[in-house]
């Protein structure tokens, strides 16, 4: 999807109290853009740039992509990342304790999964959800941020998939 990661860009690091614009919930950060793919992931790219985030020793990795092929190549990289690794939830309003959703339901101490909010701080209609494989929600409905073409808009959530397997 193009602009999501501009938009999530400017939802973590936009500098407040410049009158211009949105603010993003940490003005002072350095943020580095991983691609790794358009509208499907590509595993390999993905894995690389894990493998990146940590000789660069970066130690948080948001995650807005997943879907349903559990990859031990992909596991491994991430138990192996020296991070947070944070990862959606998923958008398919499916229970991931019953039904994972890959990466964020792989059993991984360094996994923060998260399920999208609304405005009125309830389950977003779209995300994923489960007891015991889902850690936290925040907002995924209705955002406003940066997007292409130096602009700001509302974007909801959007969760990349992957067909890949090892």
């Amino acid at each position: 999807m193009t602009g999501h990661g501009t938009h999530v860009a400017g939802t973590i690091g936009a500098i407040g109290n410049n009158s211009i614009g949105i603010t993003g919930v940490c003005w002072n950060v350095q943020l580095a853009s991983f691609k790794i793919g358009d509208n499907r992931i590509d595993l390999a790219a993905a894995i690389s740039a894990i493998y990146f985030a940590n000789i660069m020793n970066i130690k948080i990795l948001n995650n807005s992509w997943g879907g349903r092929i559990y990859s031990p190549i992909l596991k491994y990289a991430i138990e192996h990342y020296d991070g947070l690794f944070i990862a959606s939830a998923g958008n398919s309003s499916s229970n991931n304790d019953l039904i994972p959703s890959y990466p964020a339901s792989y059993n991984s101490e360094n996994i923060i999964s998260v399920a999208a909010s609304t405005p009125e701080n309830t389950l977003s209609s779209f995300s994923n959800y489960g007891v015991k494989s889902v850690d936290i929600a925040a907002p995924g409905t209705y955002i406003v941020s940066t997007i292409t073409n130096n602009s700001y808009g509302f974007m909801t959530c959007l969760l990349y998939t992957s067909d890949a397997a090892d």
